[in-house]
């Protein structure tokens, strides 16, 4: 999404413009995919590299928006999030878990599934118990998969 997102931006002159712009323009269920991804890279920049009183956003972008090059510094404060780049003190407490369940589309949008694909292995390699769960489908219309979930949690609580 960054690249989208970078064009977003220039396309409105910056984080400001862009806000600016949507605000003056938007209703929420108006939203484009292009803007709906750029409020989202916007959204975990402040979560993830928070910086008060930077920009609109109050937050600090992980890539340069004119080169598309990640900022190092910035960027390793999005990977501190990023549960395949967890350090092993912060996997151990998932090996205390009665269910952890891992599902994703295999034709996910946001390519969730190569994310999920590298935990699952990280998980394994850790000896940390899971069910990677990969089907026919997108991030949406899940629907059909709260059977096989609700079985699993259902189990996963029944006394032992």
């Amino acid at each position: 999404m960054f690249p989208k997102a970078a064009i977003r931006l220039a396309q409105c002159g910056g984080i400001e413009g862009f806000l600016g712009e949507f605000r003056a323009r938007h209703q929420p269920e108006r939203c484009s995919p292009t803007d709906f991804q750029t409020l989202l890279i916007l959204a975990m920049a402040s979560c993830y590299s928070p910086a008060p009183n930077m920009n609109a956003a109050h937050c600090l972008l992980p890539f340069d928006p004119h080169t598309l090059d990640l900022i190092p510094s910035v960027w390793s404060q999005w990977l501190a999030f990023d549960p395949v780049h967890f350090s092993n003190d912060l996997l151990e407490p998932l090996k205390l878990l009665d269910l952890l369940v891992l599902d994703c589309g295999s034709e996910d949008e946001y390519a969730a599934q190569f994310g999920h694909r590298q935990l699952a292995a990280r998980l394994t390699a850790q000896g940390i118990k899971h069910h990677h769960l990969e089907f026919a489908g997108s991030h949406s219309g899940t629907r059909h998969r709260y059977r096989q979930r609700l079985t699993l949690l259902g189990d996963a609580l029944k006394p032992h």
